[in-house]
């Protein structure tokens, strides 16, 4: 628990955790996905697999969806690598600075506050209503998209030649 620790742990989950995961899930895993099936087969594939190694699930497949559709719409990986830093980093503050609180769900079953309740189920409602429409709003037009570029690709002659 020194401040050399906490550094190393700052670094490697704020920023080397986020590089090394956009690169493996959306520069390479999720290409080759999209390029053997299909857009959003790729892109839910990738997310799960993405989950699968986060302690919560739900919200890193959400995260994985949404950093997926950031990258095919940029086709560049900085913006999802730097929305993911700010993302851990943000939940590692909130981890050193409150670290009784940063579970909300834990938080709102032990309050016996009716109250509580209602506003967490308003908040929790929004976001997933927002996230929703992040997700359809940054994937409309890419299947089209992702599926003329790979028409174009197989249609274009091969660069080694056969002599």
């Amino acid at each position: 628990g020194g401040t050399l620790f906490l550094a190393f742990t700052a670094l490697s989950i704020g920023v080397i955790g986020p590089i090394a995961e956009e690169f493996i899930f959306r520069g390479v895993l999720l290409n080759r996905l999209i390029a053997k099936t299909s857009l959003w087969a790729g892109v839910f594939v990738s997310s799960g697999l993405f989950a699968v190694l986060h302690a919560n699930a739900i919200g890193a497949f959400l995260f994985g969806v949404i950093a997926s559709f950031l990258y095919l719409r940029t086709r560049n990986l900085m913006l999802p690598i730097l929305l993911h830093i700010f993302h851990n980093s943000s939940v590692l503050l909130l981890a050193v600075a409150m670290p009784a609180s940063t579970d909300l769900l834990e938080l709102a079953q032990t309050t016996a506050d009716s109250n509580v309740m209602m506003w967490l189920s308003v908040v929790l409602t929004l976001t997933g209503g927002m996230l929703i429409w992040i997700i359809f709003r940054l994937a409309k037009g890419l299947e089209e998209q992702e599926q003329l570029e790979w028409e174009n690709q197989k249609n274009q002659p091969s660069s080694h030649s056969d002599g």
